[in-house]
Parts: C-alpha cells; structure tokens; sequence
C-alpha cells in the first residue's frame, strides 16, 4: 500500500512539473511574439514618420518652384499683351493712311524686338519621380503634378519652341528685308539690333509686310493662353500642397 502511495505522489508531483515548465515556455513564447509585434510596429512608426518627412521635403521644394515659376510666367504676360498691342496699332495704321505715324516706330521696334523667355524649374518633380510617385500619398496631388508636368508643361514647351519661336525668327527675316535692321553696341558691350526705319510709306500695299503682321501675330494669343493656363494650373497645385503640408504638419 506504502509502495502504491508512493507512486502516485511521484506521478503528481512529476506531471505537476510538466505543467509549470509548459506554463513557463508558453509565456516566453508570448514574450517572443509581443516583442516582434512591437518592433514590428515601431518599425511601421519609423516607416510612417519617414515616408512624411519624405513627403513634406519633396512637395516644400515642389510649391517653392511652384511660386517662382508662377512670378516668372506672370511677368511675361504683360510684354506679350503689349507686343500684341503693336501688332494690332501697325494693322490699323498700315490699313488708315491718315492716322499719324508718330508712333510707329515705337510699335515696330517692339515687335521686332520681342522674344519669348520659357523657363520652369522641373526639378523637384523629376527628383520625385525618380524616388517613386507613388510615395506622395494624396492621389489628387500625384494627379496634378501629372497632369501639369506631363501635359500641359510639354504642350506649351512645344508651343514656345517650336511654333513661337520659329515664327519670331522668320519675323526678324522679314524686317530685315522690308526695312533693314541696324546693329551696334551698347555701354555694357553687348550688341542691339533697331530697325532702320527711312520710308514709313513701306508700310502700305506691301506684301511682305502683311506677312510681317501676320507672322508676328498670331502667335501671341496661343502664348498667352499657355501662359495663363500654366498659371492657373500651377497656383491649384500650390493651394492643394499647402493643404497637404499642414496635413503633414509642416
């Protein structure tokens, strides 16, 4: 009976550590899984925090590019709407004999001299495009930087480049050949082109000077569309940025 006794204490007392030390091992297990499921999330939380100060970097540098190519494009509408003003005072002195010539000179040498200036800092958009668009998180502003760098901006650099810019190198061919243009060098060394105007009489019942205005003006209402549609388009997107950033607590 003693033996029988003794036997099953042994058996209790063995199962009984069994089940503390499968106690032990399944709470080191939970230590375990809580550990990486906490350094999982910290992980995530640097991720997160990360990819924000990416977000915010990478669109501060987009909406400063933004506002100084928004000043630039806006400076160079008034000389294209004052250039088109000349264009249209020529067609109404060369068509009306009797109105005074006393500012036609003015009117041809500004049109001679006009020159469109195209200059938009891609930069920032081209950095994030090479680092994945799809890291800026909010869909309509990846759509609008789309939509402004990858359409409108090529359409009026194709604009600028290739159609105003021909048609203003052909219009100083036909000066020089209705009127002849005079080179010299101003006090900073540098050369200025005038038009030799010695007959304003050529402006009447001359070809070559119908082409002039049409060649120098048809352009300029395609310019400045393109110019104000860039604007516009480029100051949605600054506003949108600025929402962003205060989201991301700029």
């Amino acid at each position: 009976m003693l033996r029988i006794f003794r036997t099953l204490r042994n058996r209790f007392l063995s199962q009984n550590h069994f089940g503390r030390y499968a106690l032990y091992a399944l709470g080191e297990i939970l230590l375990v899984v809580i550990g990486i499921l906490i350094a999982l999330q910290i992980n995530n939380w640097n991720e997160e925090r990360a990819n924000r100060e990416y977000q915010r970097t990478m669109l501060l540098q987009v909406r400063e590019a933004l506002e100084t190519d928004v000043r630039l494009l806006e400076d160079e509408i008034p000389y294209a709407e004052r250039y088109l003003g000349s264009v249209h005072a020529l067609v109404a002195l060369k068509n009306d004999p009797s109105l005074p010539q006393d500012s036609l000179y003015t009117h041809l040498q500004r049109v001679m001299s006009y020159g469109a200036i195209f200059t938009v800092n891609q930069s920032p958009y081209d950095a994030i495009v090479s680092g994945g668009l799809d890291r800026i998180s909010n869909p309509e502003i990846r759509k609008g930087l789309s939509q402004l760098y990858g359409f409108t901006l090529e359409n009026a650099k194709t604009w600028i480049n290739e159609v105003l810019r021909t048609e203003l190198f052909d219009k100083k061919q036909l000066f020089a050949r209705i009127f002849g243009l005079k080179v010299t060098m101003n006090d900073r060394q540098r050369m200025d082109t005038s038009v030799r105007l010695t007959d304003p009489s050529v402006i009447y019942d001359n070809p070559d000077f119908d082409l002039l205005l049409s060649t120098s003006g048809w352009v300029i209402p395609g310019t400045l569309a393109n110019y104000r549609n860039l604007i516009a388009e480029m100051r949605a997107l600054s506003e949108q940025i600025d929402t962003e950033l205060k989201n991301l607590g700029e």
